[in-house]
């Protein structure tokens, strides 16, 4: 789960930390208040190439899918799987990660696209 947010000197924003809880989390505001700032911020990320590495732990799987170059999937202390999202969001794999039925899509971009039912695996 996305824990912290903490962006400083980025676009039309000069320092902005949000706490996330459990639940669900919407960013509102009016047109040009920064919304799409944390997309951007993590677009970034992605594509400049500095010679370092930005590691992220979440649940989140589709914007894990969107920006990570590779997925590392664990269950109960364990690497499952080590690789592109493409390679790792394998539909079955997760259910039995998550306990929950699931199915995985891919966009017109071949991003793999994860949609929970919720109801749980036996």
């Amino acid at each position: 789960m996305l824990r912290l947010l903490s962006i400083r000197n980025f676009a039309v924003v000069e320092a902005l930390e949000v706490e996330f809880e459990r639940g669900f989390t919407v960013l509102t505001g009016e047109t040009g208040a920064g919304k799409s700032i944390l997309l951007d911020a993590l677009s970034l990320l992605k594509v400049l190439d500095r010679g370092y590495a930005v590691v992220v732990v979440t649940h989140e799987l589709n914007l894990a899918a969107e920006f990570a170059d590779r997925i590392v999937l664990l269950d109960r202390g364990k690497t499952l799987r080590v690789g592109k999202p493409v390679e790792v969001y394998e539909q079955e794999l997760l259910q039995q990660v998550f306990g929950t039925l699931l199915h995985v899509e891919h966009t017109a971009r071949g991003t793999p696209k994860v949609t929970f039912s919720g109801k749980e695996t036996e």
